[in-house]
Formats: C-alpha cells, sequence, structure tokens
C-alpha cells in the first residue's frame, strides 16, 4: 500500500493504514515458512527414498549374482567324483548355504523395495521376522566354516584318525547341530522383539535382541568365533610348511608332493574361503555393534545392508576360489560349459560324420 502523508488530513488513519500493513505481512510469513519447510521436508524424503532404492538394486543385482555363482559350484562338485568325498561334504553344504543366502536375500530385497517405493511403514517386529531368513543363513555361514576348519586341523594332525571315521558320525552331526543351533538362536532373536510396534520405513535387524548388551554380546561372539576359525586355518598352514620343509631337507621334495598334492590344494581352497567368510563375519558384525550407537533408521538400514552387501560379494568369491585352486573344478567345468552350449550339437553332427 502505497502512504503519503500530504494526502491525509488525519494523522490516525495514516497509523491504522501502518498497523494493517504489519499485520499482514506477520500474516503471510508463517504460511510461507511453513510452506517452504514442508516443501523441503518432501525433497529430503524424495532424496532418501531414492538413495535407498539405489542401494537396494545393487544388493539386488548382486544377490542374483552370488546365487547364479554358488549354483554353478554345486553343479561342479556334483559332477565330479573327486568332490563326492567325505572331505568336500561341509563344503557342500556350505556352497548350497550361500546359494540360498542368494534366493533369500533377492526376494528380500525385492519386499524392501516394494516397500519403500509405496512408503508403506512396517513395524520393528515385523522387521526381525521378515530377516529371520536371512540372519539364519548369515549365522550358517559361521558354524559351517567352523566344522570345515575343524575338519581341516583333523586331517592335518591325524590324517588317519579321519579317514576311519565315517560320516554319519562326522561331519553329518555337527552340520546338523551348527544349523539348528543358528535356527533356534535367531528364532529367540525374533521372538525377543514381538510386541515392538514402532513403525519404520527403513528395516534392519538391529532393535531385534531389545537390549543393546544382549546384542552387543551376540555379535561379539560371532566375531571371536571367526578370530577362532582364522587361527585354526593358520596353525593348518603354518604345520604343512613345517612338514615341506623337512621333506626339503631330506631332498624328499617329489614325495612330499605325491603324499601331501591334494591336501595342499584342498587347504589352499579351504584358506581362501575362510578368509571370505571370515572377513565378512568381522566386517559385517562390526558394522552391526555399530548400528547400535545410532538413532536414526536410515543410518541403521544403510549399515545392516552394507553388512548383507559385504557376505554377498564374499560368497560369489568362492567361485574363483574354487575356479583359481583346483584343477579338477576348471576342467569340469569346461567340460560341463561345453556340453551344455549352443555349439553341443553341431559337435555331434560332426562326431557322426
Amino acid at each position: 500500500m502505497n502512504l503519503r502523508l500530504h494526502y491525509m488530513p488525519k494523522p490516525y488513519l495514516f497509523l491504522a493504514d501502518i498497523n494493517f500493513e504489519i499485520a499482514t505481512s506477520w500474516s503471510e510469513e508463517p504460511e510461507l515458512d511453513m510452506e517452504n519447510s514442508s516443501a523441503k521436508i518432501e525433497l529430503e524424503h524424495d532424496e532418501n527414498i531414492s538413495a535407498a532404492l539405489a542401494v537396494t538394486t545393487v544388493i539386488l543385482l548382486v544377490s542374483v549374482l552370488e546365487a547364479a555363482a554358488n549354483l554353478l559350484i554345486l553343479l561342479v562338485l556334483f559332477k565330479t567324483g573327486q568332490y563326492k568325498s567325505k572331505q568336500y561334504l561341509t563344503l557342500t553344504a556350505l556352497s548350497f548355504n550361500d546359494f540360498l543366502l542368494g534366493i533369500t536375500a533377492f526376494f528380500y530385497e525385492i519386499w524392501q523395495m516394494a516397500s519403500l517405493t509405496t512408503n508403506s511403514m512396517t513395524t520393528i517386529s515385523f522387521c526381525c521376522l521378515v530377516t529371520t531368513p536371512l540372519q539364519t543363513l548369515l549365522a550358517n555361514d559361521l558354524f559351517l566354516m567352523a566344522i570345515v576348519a575343524l575338519e581341516r586341523t583333523i586331517i592335518t594332525f591325524h590324517p588317519t584318525f579321519y579317514e576311519n571315521i565315517s560320516p554319519k558320525s562326522f561331519p553329518v552331526p555337527i552340520i546338523l547341530a551348527a544349523v539348528f543351533l543358528s535356527i533356534c538362536l535367531i528364532l529367540s532373536e525374533a521372538m525377543s522383539s514381538s510386541g515392538n510396534e514402532e513403525t519404520t520405513l527403513y528395516c534392519s535387524k538391529d532393535d531385534c535382541w531389545g537390549e543393546r548388551k544382549r546384542a552387543v554380546g551376540i555379535h561379539s561372539t560371532f566375531i571371536s568365533i571367526a578370530v577362532v576359525i582364522l587361527l585354526l586355518n593358520v596353525i593348518s598352514f603354518c604345520y604343512m610348511n613345517h612338514k615341506a620343509r623337512s621333506y626339503r631337507r631330506r631332498q624328499l621334495k617329489n614325495m612330499f608332493l605325491l603324499k601331501f598334492s591334494n591336501q595342499i590344494r584342498m587347504l589352499k581352497t579351504v584358506s581362501g574361503i575362510t578368509f571370505t567368510v571370515v572377513l565378512s563375519q568381522i566386517v559385517g558384525r562390526s558394522l552391526l555393534v555399530l548400528s547400535l550407537n545410532r538413532a536414526d533408521r536410515k543410518d541403521k538400514f544403510y549399515l545392516f545392508a552394507l553388512f548383507l552387501l559385504t557376505s554377498l560379494i564374499c560368497s560369489a568369491c568362492d567361485f574363483l576360489i574354487y575356479f583359481y585352486n583346483c584343477e579338477e573344478f576348471q576342467s569340469t567345468l569346461k567340460l560341463f560349459v561345453c556340453h551344455d552350449s549352443v555349439v553341443a550339437p553341431f559337435k555331434r553332427v560332426i562326431w557322426r560324420r
């Protein structure tokens, strides 16, 4: 409003106009601030959803790759006669567990992507229930790797004792006990979170144990088991190196290679797989302990996603470990690919001619 003093005969009209302008300006400013703040909140929410969807998409693709890699490992192990022995039984169970892990992670990320897209809120108890299969398979990885480390230690120090034990006595009962233990552990975690009706858009598993001390204790136990597995593998590797040096001193290198070539190749394969499992467990459990100190749900979501992504990548690397260390795996894979490729029918026609 344009105010001019010389056109107003009465001064009180001038004061009334000024008061009217001040009142209208004060009433308009809060509305503008509320609109700007709501627009900023919506923009920030959209950015968070986009970032979460990007992370979910990456994990989805990695889970497909991990499941395909472990499925190929299983096909080669079942097709090769050497890998059907007792020594590869636990490793076969580990590959099957990793295959199930990839499939479970795939469906979990699809559900997570649908929840983020539709902005559907879920309770903490339901999140813990949904992540139960994932947590069971991740715990199985560590327990099965502990059995593999125990097997390698027995084979290294007492090979005749291991050969005389039937698979029904060892390691089949221990494998079943490890799977049962992981299922009971994760189910108790899911049951302890029942009744938590707090809603969230970003699902994770940090609040599933209910108490922080209990969660830290469980994750610390998993990290300790991983460290013990690594120590057992190092002890077996050092013992084999010591034995190799003793044969070299007696100029019996060829005899050592003939006698222990399979064990050395097996130990290299187990050492590589042990490193991937131990790395994923130590890094992942440390991330989960770190997320317990975070109050923001988005931080918990990203830390759990990083744990799952690390586990999937390390499980997919098992295919490279088999391919690099096992000549039988390479030859069987080549035969498998050539036999099932599109060139195979033409090869049969040429062979008939």
